[in-house]
């Protein structure tokens, strides 16, 4: 067998190899539904973090230091509904329209 020979089957080899990785790698992205769906699960995601201490007082039991909660909500511009209804949204957020307007 010559060396032109055992080159040829190499670049078979890879070529053969690199044509199943792309099938592969099209069938989970474009065909298997079930990244999608678990995309869609985890994209809504509710992390709640409990703060390291609890309350202090002082030596007459009045608080010195109380816990607020504090909520954040991140948004992707793009996947926002340009329709969206912010009186929803701010009935739903317990917030008034005006400070709506002042956060964005």
């Amino acid at each position: 067998m010559e060396n032109k020979d055992r080159h040829k089957i190499i670049i078979i080899f890879v070529i053969l190899g690199a044509l199943l990785l792309t099938f592969r790698s099209a069938q989970l992205q474009l065909f298997t539904q079930k990244y999608k769906e678990q995309a869609a699960r985890t994209t809504l995601y509710k992390n709640i973090i409990y703060p390291a201490r609890g309350l202090l007082y002082d030596r007459n039991g009045k608080p010195l230091v109380l816990n607020y909660p504090i909520y954040e909500i991140l948004a992707i511009k793009n996947k926002v509904d340009p329709a969206m209804d912010t009186t929803n949204f701010c009935r739903l957020l317990n917030i008034d329209i005006e400070t709506f307007k002042k956060s964005g």
